[in-house]
């Protein structure tokens, strides 16, 4: 789908695992994941780590209207009781 307002993403498996344990709840708890997949420089986002109040964080920021296109490839993880399904996609930019 398309985000409407800037989206941004970490390379840090561990910090999106946090964020998405931090909304699932109970004994069968599931979370979707994207795995954001740049084929090259230019479908990366801005890196906003010299930005961050936090040392070592990795965070990355897309434009508004920034479309996520499947690229088809699935996985699933159990991580901490939670079933993650990690869906990978590619960044296309609106012109």
């Amino acid at each position: 789908g398309t985000e409407l307002a800037p989206m941004s993403g970490t390379t840090s498996l561990t910090v999106a695992v946090q964020y998405a344990l931090g909304h699932a709840q109970g004994d069968t708890a599931q979370a979707l994941m994207f795995k954001i997949v740049a084929r090259s420089f230019i479908d990366r986002g801005a890196d906003l780590g010299f930005l961050s109040c936090f040392p070592g964080e990795a965070e990355w920021c897309y434009p508004p209207l920034t479309y996520l296109s499947p690229t088809g490839r699935r996985e699933r993880h159990a991580i901490g009781g939670t079933l993650f399904e990690i869906v990978e996609v590619e960044p296309r930019f609106s012109s």
